[in-house]
């Protein structure tokens, strides 16, 4: 029997944080941070944070991995596992790390604990991403951490005939229906609209660098600009292989520019000063969600902003064709502002 406590995740975007007992283990399945300033923590009291004999990290994105330094200061000194990725990318400092693709066998069931039993592949989400398995004699948990296995940039290992008691499955667009070709659909008929260059917020782990690739990929003759944070990963390619299919990044002298950034609310003063430039000379395109009270929502509905959605998480139809292929034996859905059960 598996007993599952949600600490954050269900009902809203952020905050994604699941207290689970798969007895006889007690665990952490990520610990993200809420945008919400006043209640940003994962909703864990230090007893709970205590009982658990490890905790897991799915991914670097701060609504999966943000209340790290917080569980910490609660008393949390168990076994941290995640990618060695994932732990670089936030620049953690904690002895008590299990770098869990160099020492379980990727697509391989291993033994993680005497008594419990791990497997794990690649989410699609951004370097070093995961989902994973989690099995005891008497129970199995998947949890998918943000999984897209229609990624352009990044690899997905499928979840695919695999059963389990207890599946929680990111669902974050829920009903949206917008694919990367929507995406580029609407870019281009924006690009055939304005001769503006175009300014792009976007996260400096994940959507950034897969929309630089696609960008350049379809759109050759354009100057493609990265900020610092996204230029150094560009340049770290090959230590990522395992993370990134090959792509081009080969830009042109054009005299059109795409500037990306690696702040997607705009909250550095650079950025903001930069975007205040674009809003009066260029074409600003938000590709995700807007944080409530962000400078990114708060310039959202000017004129010369665009939002342009880009799917780096599954919708419900999505979702429903993943469990098809699958085995489960009960499903919960998280990472949506929308409560949805099926």
């Amino acid at each position: 029997m598996i007993k599952l406590s949600v600490a954050g995740g269900i009902g809203e975007h952020g905050r994604n944080c699941f207290l689970i007992r798969q007895s006889p283990f007690t665990y952490i399945l990520d610990c993200g941070l809420s945008q919400e300033t006043f209640d940003p923590y994962p909703h864990l009291d230090s007893t709970e944070i205590n009982q658990a004999d490890f905790l897991i990290i799915s991914h670097c994105h701060s609504d999966h991995a943000g209340a790290f330094q917080w569980l910490r200061q609660q008393g949390f000194q168990k076994p941290l596992l995640c990618t060695r990725a994932t732990y670089e990318l936030l620049h953690l400092d904690y002895d008590n790390t299990i770098f869990i693709d160099e020492t379980f066998p990727r697509m391989k069931t291993s033994l993680c604990f005497p008594g419990l039993e791990i497997k794990w592949g690649r989410s699609g989400h951004c370097i070093g991403s995961i989902w994973l398995t989690l099995a005891t004699s008497q129970s199995k948990l998947l949890y998918s951490g943000d999984y897209y296995p229609d990624s352009q940039l990044y690899y997905c290992d499928s979840i695919d005939q695999t059963d389990a008691d207890l599946a929680i499955i990111d669902c974050a667009y829920a009903t949206q229906t917008f694919t990367a070709a929507d995406w580029l659909y609407q870019f281009n008929k924006l690009l055939e609209r304005s001769n503006h260059n175009l300014l792009m917020p976007v996260p400096k782990n994940g959507r950034g660098l897969e929309l630089a690739a696609l960008i350049l990929n379809q759109k050759p003759d354009l100057k493609l600009i990265l900020d610092e944070s996204l230029f150094k990963q560009y340049t770290q390619l090959e230590q990522n292989k395992l993370w990134l299919k090959p792509y081009n990044l080969k830009s042109s002298d054009s005299i059109r520019s795409v500037h990306l950034i690696g702040d997607p609310q705009i909250q550095l003063d650079k950025s903001r000063q930069l975007a205040e430039w674009y809003l009066k000379n260029g074409t600003i395109i938000l590709s995700g969600t807007c944080y409530k009270d962000s400078y990114a929502e708060q310039i959202s509905r000017q004129q010369h902003v665009h939002t342009l959605i880009y799917p780096i998480h599954p919708n419900l139809t999505m979702v429903k064709e993943l469990i098809k292929h699958n085995h489960f034996k009960k499903v919960v859905l998280f990472h949506s502002q929308e409560i949805i059960e099926i």
